[in-house]
């Protein structure tokens, strides 16, 4: 038997193994996987070698990215703006190829336009802007969908928009394949908050800077409706993200809590609740964590500095493990790891090859959680 087939054989035998952590629908077992993800050792962060071809110079720290559980590849949208920087092109990484590629090139602020109460280009792209946690990935419709969060401009670098000061924001939805972008309209205004896409559901749940649910978002029509029925305490902080808990069919999410915050929201009874995880590190983060549905846990990445979570000047990162089987943090002592520098909502956990992923400027990291004894297989 050649090399080639015999690497075929051994890839096939690896997908048979995987978790079934997504419907059919969502994980495309045809599609190929990494050896070198799948022999990772656990417990640790590798680096993943640059493949060929072009890559973005950085992927901002005000950017959000989702991942396509399918097929594993990553998609980043969003600028750090602020008047000087006008990034509105969409990046997606392969971990299988292990290469970049670019949506489209991104247009020049000429092309901004305040048109049909949207901001958007002339080519139909939405502006350059902040998204943070406000992506999410449509895992039936294979879309990126978007709820803007767009600020920090310096107009004077738009002369030929009129912005009317009540501007509503836009919720757009980025197609893969054709690279093209859809606006939604009468979109709800989140400020600061984050998205969730719930497979249960079939719908983006839209939360508020305060961490409230407020819309239920169909990706499939476009239409949102308002969420309802919510009581009780919500988490503290902004800027956060939130992940779906596929075996317990809930929504995550790490808060600037004092004490314990890590906390629950029941997509039955509709409120959030405070899971009391122990030994929380110093300090806080804002989306660098995602949750692993192999391992039952969340993997975070947190700044050396207690007080880097928006700016770390050492750059250097610590690893803590949230193993919900124990209800507590655990800190994964590994090096090499990767660079943590500031805000990031660039962790994201992909379930055919049960390793979660972190990139800081263009470089992509993979991390392997090791087993822990109080999980029940999956």
């Amino acid at each position: 038997m050649g090399r080639s087939a015999l690497g075929l054989l051994v890839i096939a035998a690896a997908m048979t193994m995987l978790s079934p952590c997504w419907s059919t629908a969502e994980t495309d077992k045809t599609a190929l996987l990494n050896p070198l993800l799948l022999r990772q050792k656990p417990g640790t962060w590798i680096r993943l070698p640059s493949g060929s071809g072009a890559a973005p110079r950085k992927i901002h720290q005000h950017a959000g990215g989702v991942i396509d559980p399918a097929t594993s590849i990553l998609y980043f949208f969003g600028s750090d703006n602020h008047g000087d920087e006008w990034n509105n092109e969409v990046w997606s990484y392969n971990p299988v190829t292990m290469t970049w590629a670019q949506s489209y090139p991104e247009d020049p602020p000429s092309t901004y336009r305040y048109l049909d109460g949207r901001k958007t280009t002339t080519t139909g792209h939405p502006w350059a802007m902040h998204t943070f946690a406000m992506n999410a990935w449509d895992a039936v419709g294979r879309r990126l969908v978007m709820g803007a969060w767009q600020m920090h401009y310096d107009l004077e670098n738009l002369p030929q928009v009129k912005l009317p000061r009540d501007a509503p924001e836009s919720w757009w939805q980025y197609d893969p394949t054709s690279h093209a972008w859809t606006p939604a309209a009468r979109s709800a205004d989140l400020g600061l908050g984050h998205l969730c896409y719930v497979p249960s559901l079939g719908r983006v749940i839209g939360f508020s800077s305060d961490n409230l649910p407020v819309t239920l978002y169909d990706p499939a029509t476009r239409t949102f409706q308002a969420f309802s029925g919510f009581s009780g305490k919500a988490p503290d902080g902004y800027t956060l993200r939130s992940a779906y808990d596929s075996r317990r069919n809930r929504i995550l999410l790490v808060s600037w809590d004092k004490g314990p915050n890590v906390w629950a929201f029941d997509l039955t009874k509709k409120r959030w609740s405070n899971l009391g995880v122990q030994n929380r590190p110093p300090g806080g983060i804002y989306g660098s964590w995602d949750y692993d549905q192999s391992a039952d846990a969340i993997v975070s990445l947190w700044p050396d500095d207690p007080k880097g979570a928006f700016e770390n000047e050492s750059g250097k990162s610590r690893t803590f493990l949230i193993d919900l089987g124990r209800n507590a943090y655990r800190e994964i002592r590994t090096e090499p790891a990767p660079p943590y520098t500031g805000m990031s909502f660039k962790v994201l956990y992909d379930p055919r090859h049960e390793v979660t992923l972190a990139v800081e400027g263009n470089e992509v990291w993979s991390f392997k959680a090791p087993s822990l004894a109080a999980n029940r297989p999956f």
